[in-house]
């Protein structure tokens, strides 16, 4: 009995302990300004417009577009391409032109409508080469991805900003990983590939119109 009784003093202290822990964290976490959920919104969003692409785009350009695997392969590089290129020249512009938070944020629903466009054009065909949808989806999502990460310290306030940074981190992760469960899903359900890849792409770009709107 006494050792069971100092078992529980030991497990009670050790709670008390973590409780003011647990106190501070949950009072940071409610403390973030409205704004800030807001911006992380977006971000959630328009990465879930383009991260799931990069999983299944490669199959989907080959099974609608007859691509080779190596050309389809080569072609799923050039997002991540265009963001080496213009990812250093926007945030030169956005300090050049002193743009504040509503300037980015309005810069940031143009390119994620972009990003939407670029879906209806790779699902429309009217472009006869699926490189031009893939370079413009590339393109408008450096862009995207850019103003989104100028704009956090105008989102995120100073002292909070590695919690900010945290909390960023995962709702970025969690659309970007439920969207493709979500697809995977969708196409285990449905017999005809092709009325998956329309799903999917009307799925990505109103994903990209959200981020537009709410941006």
């Amino acid at each position: 009995q006494q050792q069971q009784q100092q078992q529980h003093e030991i497990i009670h202290a050790v709670q008390e302990r973590k409780s003011p822990l647990k106190s501070m964290i949950l009072q940071s976490i409610k403390s973030m300004p409205r704004l800030f959920w807001l911006y992380s919104f977006v971000g959630m969003t328009m990465y879930a417009s383009v991260v799931p692409f990069w999983f299944y785009g490669s199959a989907y350009l080959q099974r609608s577009r007859g691509l080779s695997l190596k050309s389809a392969d080569a072609l799923m590089v050039l997002p991540e391409g265009a963001i080496i290129i213009l990812s250093t020249p926007v945030g030169i512009l956005v300090d050049c032109f002193k743009l504040g938070f509503a300037a980015q944020q309005r810069a940031l629903g143009v390119a994620s409508i972009c990003i939407a466009l670029s879906y209806v054009l790779l699902l429309s065909g009217v472009v006869q080469s699926a490189m031009w949808g893939v370079i413009s989806l590339g393109c408008s999502y450096a862009v995207a991805n850019q103003l989104l990460w100028c704009a956090f310290p105008h989102a995120c306030p100073e002292e909070l900003g590695s919690l900010g940074a945290g909390i960023m981190a995962c709702l970025i992760n969690v659309g970007a990983t439920l969207v493709p469960a979500l697809i995977g899903a969708i196409r285990a359900l449905v017999e005809l590939p092709e009325t998956a890849d329309i799903f999917m792409l009307l799925l990505l770009a109103s994903l990209a119109l959200v981020a537009a709107v709410v941006s």
